[in-house]
């Protein structure tokens, strides 16, 4: 490393703050070519705004701009039928002012992406620079500074006290979501907010800087990268868009090179950095998936390996680069759109019933498809179904959405927990009623579920799937004082068989479940005559402890911030307590203790050093602090005393095992080997921590122990240890084992997959008692980012375990 440490960034209080971006972007629309807009808002209700940047006469015509390319991206359709459904082609006439779009800080510790993106609309908005006039006269740019303003903030916050801190509070929002991986699911209002902006413009190119401090000017001595990406190549993405990405690529790569910069870059994509492939929410992918040239680059930021200004510099030439390419050629990336977004001539569709376990999820499936764009009908015939067919302009991002092939591995159908396919592999009689039922276009999500059945009597009760709107729903009614309950067993209402862990409500007032309900679609049904108390377990509010403290922290912010969002969304309001907190007058105040994902060593020892920015050039976010020797012994009394412990990953379920806690029989073997969706065989359906699960099981396999898809997380090159592979002891139950994978190509992403093979039958869920109490331990990942719903009720059952009487 040869800049010293100091000149890598400015202190905090020369960096824009929200306030400031705010000012500046005020004064840069008083010029003639700027026009400005607010995107949206973050969790705490900071604006994020956006910057509009072209010669004035197209400033002044800004609405025609955005008709000239709407039409590309979205051709009259002519629609009978799927089997008839048609599109128009987008007419051959050239888009004027082809819009770009330029984004940053999604990471909002991330601080050169900020600067760099206001120095660009700066050079646009005054600059008489014969280059800048050739954009501006050519080209409209929108600029979106900081998509994270809560993580920004967070990250000043930071480095006002340790200048040299990686600050990753910052890289998360709020409430701990990583953004650049939500940009497929939309479920923050940040990654919406940007999806707004999308909608709006539908760009011709995008362009997002990134910044690395695990392996540029670390690991490898080039301190930037562009694109080409390493393969493999995602299958969805058309050529035309990948040779796209790859020329704006090579050409910010010209430009670094007339500057010097020692950067990583082969025009081949021999480098080995970084793939176009992985599904995970990344902006750049979702762009490429609508058929937008999208790119990212990556500067060094680890102190030492390269000064502030070229940091700010790279991302500057980059925009520049891109823009100058766009101005110069647009033909090239109209041509490139069209050509991705050109439906095929085999017509095929996605048919997702109306009749789900789970309402909610169905409204979150087509909700999110319509913030995308998507195109979605409906019909019934020959029974009430959305279809979303893969023949539309949008048909890539639908079938890398909706598809469940291994590689996909955040599909919407099996994440959400929904039953859905593709037409052409339904029965033939079935398929042939699909392909020529007439359709409906359908604007965003409107099943007809959610309503209080009759106006019961009094005494009369209601019962209320065990789904995440059902949980939700419970919370609630919790605050109007009605006694509720859990099913042990199955029960019948309204001629329908109810599966174990039906929560069942004192109904006298249906007006006060309704109130409850408040925008949720639980599945609400009226019970024929009184339930028999002997299936039933008293429930009560629960009091949850969320720990946040280190180990769980620091490269585990989006880990924790995904347990944080499931309960949020499940209408729990943990109590977030930290290493100082983990002391026995303070646990016994709660019911359950949540442990999240992250690293059980430094949960109980402290921050370590394992990590290249645990330790020198980088200054520590405090002391090394972990609940230690007392931590353990009180969690442990507390465990004794009736609490329950609900452990997850390789932090909170290998603390509860015998290494640490010994509070279940469990030895973690091995951990982190991948990333992916996996088959969960579940063993043992009647325990209540199963409950709800086994009705929306997607296969019985060989046995009649039904099976369900999960998601087994781990990152090492991020530092992320997940998925603990679990040897369990006599003194434990299994719940539920892995079942190996959907297809060969799930086994792919996987370092080691013969242990999580049906033959194995490696434990995924595990449940001990320990004095008084119980320990649930998790090695899959049920909360992850957001996403799986379908797996959310095991986090809520063990909850409820613990608040039952």
């Amino acid at each position: 490393m040869n800049t010293a440490a100091s000149a890598i960034q400015p202190s905090a209080s020369q960096l824009v703050s929200h306030t400031v971006l705010l000012e500046r972007i005020r004064r840069l629309g008083e010029s003639p070519r700027v026009w400005t807009g607010i995107a949206g808002y973050s969790h705490q209700g900071r604006e994020i705004p956006y910057i509009v940047v072209a010669s004035p006469d197209a400033i002044n015509e800004l609405e025609y701009h955005r008709r000239a390319t709407r039409r590309l991206f979205h051709p009259a359709e002519r629609l009978e039928t799927l089997a008839a459904l048609r599109y128009d082609p987008p007419d051959d006439a050239p888009v004027a002012r082809p819009p770009v779009l330029i984004v940053g800080s999604s990471f909002g510790n991330e601080a050169a992406h900020t600067e760099a993106i206001l120095e660009v609309a700066d050079q646009l908005a005054y600059s008489d620079d014969p280059s800048v006039r050739d954009v501006l006269d050519r080209v409209i740019t929108i600029l979106i500074p900081l998509i994270n303003p809560d993580g920004r903030e967070a990250a000043l916050r930071e480095w006002t006290d340790r200048p040299r801190s990686p600050a990753l509070v910052g890289s998360v929002n709020a409430w701990g979501s990583m953004l650049n991986r939500d940009f497929f699911a939309l479920t923050q209002p940040e990654s919406r907010a940007l999806l707004n902006v999308y909608r709006e413009w539908h760009p011709l190119a995008a362009y997002d800087p990134h910044e690395d401090m695990y392996l540029l000017g670390v690991r490898w001595p080039q301190i930037c990268w562009t694109p080409p990406f390493s393969r493999p190549i995602h299958p969805e993405l058309h050529p035309s868009v990948v040779a796209m990405i790859n020329a704006m690529g090579n050409a910010i790569a010209d430009a670094w090179r007339r500057e010097g910069f020692n950067m990583l870059h082969d025009r081949d994509g021999n480098h080995g950095f970084m793939t176009l492939f992985r599904l995970g929410g990344r902006f750049h992918l979702c762009m490429a998936l609508h058929g937008v040239p999208a790119l990212i680059t990556e500067s060094a930021r680890t102190p030492g390996s390269q000064s502030w200004e070229d940091r700010t510099k790279q991302k500057v030439m980059a925009s520049f680069a891109v823009l100058t390419m766009v101005a110069r050629d647009p033909a090239r990336f109209v041509e490139a759109i069209r050509a991705s977004r050109r439906p095929g001539d085999e017509h095929d569709a996605y048919v997702v019933p109306k009749d789900q376990l789970d309402h909610d999820a169905l409204r979150q499936l087509v909700g999110t498809l319509a913030l995308h764009e998507v195109r979605i009908y409906e019909t019934d015939t020959p029974s009430p179904a959305y279809v979303i067919p893969t023949h539309q302009p949008d048909g890539r991002l639908v079938r890398s959405l909706l598809g469940t092939a291994g590689w996909n591995f955040v599909s919407m159908i099996p994440s959400l927990g929904i039953r859905g396919g593709l037409a052409s592999r339904l029965p033939e009689a079935e398929r042939a009623a699909r392909f020529s039922a007439p359709l409906t276009p359908v604007l965003g999500p409107r099943p007809a579920v959610g309503s209080v059945p009759g106006r019961p009597r009094p005494a009369v009760e209601l019962a209320i799937r065990n789904t995440v709107a059902g949980v939700r729903t419970l919370n609630r009614l919790w605050a109007y004082g009605l006694r509720t309950s859990w099913t042990t067993a199955p029960l019948e209402a309204a001629g329908r068989r109810l599966e174990t862990g039906t929560f069942v409500i004192d109904g006298s007032t249906a007006q006060v479940v309704e109130q409850a309900m408040d925008g949720n679609h639980p599945v609400v049904s009226r019970l024929d005559r009184r339930v028999d108390r002997s299936v039933l377990r008293r429930l009560r509010a629960p009091r949850v402890a969320l720990y946040v403290g280190q180990g769980v922290d620091d490269r585990y912010m989006a880990v924790t911030g995904d347990t944080r969002w499931a309960c949020l969304q499940m209408g729990f309001s943990p109590i977030e307590i930290t290493e100082a907190d983990v002391r026995l007058d303070i646990l016994k105040r709660f019911d359950v203790l949540i442990v999240p994902g992250g690293d059980a060593a430094e949960i109980v020892a402290g921050r370590g050093e394992s990590q290249p920015w645990q330790r020198e050039p980088w200054e520590q976010q405090g002391p090394r602090r972990g609940i230690g020797q007392r931590g353990l012994a009180a969690i442990r009394r507390f465990v004794e005393r009736g609490g329950s412990y609900v452990g997850l990953g390789c932090g909170g379920a290998t603390l509860g095992g015998t290494e640490f806690l010994g509070l279940a029989d469990v030895q973690t073997e091995r951990d982190s080997l991948g990333e992916g969706r996996v088959r969960i065989r579940i063993l043992s359906p009647d325990h209540p921590i199963m409950a709800g699960l086994a009705e929306g099981s997607i296969s019985n396999g060989e046995s009649q122990a039904p099976i369900i898809p999960g998601y087994y997380y781990s990152e090492l090159t991020a530092g992320i240890k997940g998925g603990p592979i679990f040897v369990a002891g006599s003194g434990v139950r299994v719940l539920a084992a892995y079942a190996g994978f959907d297809d060969g190509t799930a086994e792919t992403s996987f370092t080691s997959p013969e242990l999580l093979s049906a033959e194995r039958r490696t434990p995924a869920v595990v449940h001990s008692e320990y004095g008084r109490g119980t320990a649930t331990l998790f090695g899959i990942s049920p909360d992850f980012r957001g996403i799986w719903w379908s797996t959310y009720v095991l986090l809520s059952n063990s909850i409820f375990a613990a608040a039952a009487d």
